[in-house]
């Protein structure tokens, strides 16, 4: 699960969360960044949508952290309102701290080994 700033978001920033999905598609994970599925749905420029819109993100983080093999990772170097509560959700729900995308990249570089993630 991704976290990233969504409203208002900078190039550089739209670029970072680009490049960590496709680095975590890479690796063979699904990279669910939840702004993808309310987005269009919901306008987060509207007070009334956004709160939906951050309960929403809210409760799946929660649901998301008492399943195992699932992760949080933060993307970028600033945290937004969303960010913050979709990891205060996280973590209230007993997920593991999580990780920046930077330090992800470091600690586990996919290797030749690892392949390109295809089964066939």
């Amino acid at each position: 699960m991704l976290v990233a700033p969504f409203k208002d978001r900078s190039k550089e920033e739209e670029r970072d969360l680009f490049d960590s999905k496709l680095e975590l598609l890479k690796r063979g994970w699904l990279p669910i960044f939840l702004p993808d599925t309310t987005a269009g749905v919901l306008n987060d420029h509207d007070t009334a949508e956004r709160v939906v819109a951050l309960s929403v993100s809210a409760f799946f983080c929660k649901i998301l952290a008492e399943v195992p093999e699932v992760e949080m990772v933060v993307v970028g170097d600033r945290m937004s309102e969303g960010m913050h509560s979709d990891v205060r959700a996280w973590l209230d729900a007993g997920g593991p701290a999580p990780m920046n995308f930077d330090e992800l990249a470091v600690l586990s570089p996919p290797t030749e080994e690892d392949g390109d993630g295809r089964d066939d």
